[in-house]
């Protein structure tokens, strides 16, 4: 029998996040919020799982199932690849759970590492205090920003000043847009009209740094597990050296303060960009959660 999928919407995010928000692992793509962010994603829920199915490219594929019993479950979609007729292609692979299926379904998936998918996550502490020597530029540039903006502060992002982020953003698509024509922004664009629009009923909260009566920089996320916090959009003008670093640091204290409980934030991955990965490895992740793709036939699983 096929699994119900359907499309991922608000009617959907408690359903969903009461099964997503307590798993072990701590990688982004699993939350409502981002199911319904990014793509084209349709889930369904049976027996306290959550399935996911995806269009890409190629055709379809899945993510690995969660809640439960992964082995049970990972059949059960084999199930409904093989009533589909397609792969068994399943995306968000750990190495925690690639040990597990190598264990119990010995020889029947291939692997292949998508490190443009690695998640980096940080000790939200570290991150707030950015103390010792490794991360002594960070306080650097931070220290060019309050040098070059003394009257900046804060201020936390809400329905009624979502506008302002809104042009902030607006005006950073431009112009990087002009600098990078190669650049492809689009799928992100959509992703962060999408959370504006439903800034509170996702669950999103950001701040945004102001200085001299501009907006300088601005983020925004939302919370995915109990201790893990997912950091979705960052956003910082490029004339004002330390913008981000300040962002970065402002908004790790903010939820620490907010949070006690928080213990990491997920500041997902680098899209393969390579400005971009040099920028999260040089805040030294506590741990760069590695990702898998794994394939198979729907019968190699079932036989």
């Amino acid at each position: 029998m096929l699994l119900n999928f359907q499309p991922v919407d608000l009617s959907r995010k408690a359903e969903l996040d009461a099964i997503l928000q307590n798993l072990p692992d701590m990688g982004c793509e699993y939350s409502a919020a981002n199911l319904m962010l990014w793509g084209d994603a349709c889930a369904a829920v049976e027996n306290g799982v959550v399935y996911v199915l995806t269009r890409h490219a190629g055709g379809y594929g899945y993510f690995l199932p969660a809640g439960g019993d992964l082995c049970e479950a990972v059949c059960r979609l084999a199930a409904d690849a093989a009533e589909r007729r397609i792969p068994l292609s399943m995306y968000g692979v750990t190495d925690r759970s690639r040990e597990i299926l190598e264990t119990n379904f010995p020889g029947t998936f291939s692997f292949y590492e998508v490190r443009s998918g690695f998640d980096y996550i940080y000790d939200i502490h570290r991150l707030a205090e950015l103390k010792g020597k490794k991360l002594q530029a960070k306080r650097n540039h931070i220290h060019r920003f309050e040098d070059a903006c003394p009257d900046w502060e804060l201020i936390t992002l809400g329905e009624d000043n979502l506008s302002v982020a809104r042009q902030m953003v607006q005006d950073w698509y431009r112009e990087h847009g002009r600098l990078h024509p190669e650049a492809e922004f689009a799928g992100e664009q959509k992703a962060i009209d999408l959370a504006f629009e439903n800034f509170t009923a996702l669950g999103f909260e950001g701040l945004l740094l102001v200085s001299g009566g501009r907006t300088v920089a601005f983020t925004m996320g939302n919370r995915i597990r109990r201790d893990v916090f997912d950091v979705n959009f960052e956003k910082a003008v490029a004339d004002i050296q330390g913008a981000y670093a300040m962002i970065n640091r402002s908004f790790a204290r903010y939820l620490s303060e907010k949070y006690p409980e928080l213990n990491f934030l997920n500041r997902e991955d680098d899209m393969g960009i390579a400005g971009l990965r040099k920028a999260k490895l040089s805040y030294y992740p506590d741990l760069l959660l590695r990702k898998w793709v794994t394939i198979s036939t729907p019968e190699a699983v079932l036989r």
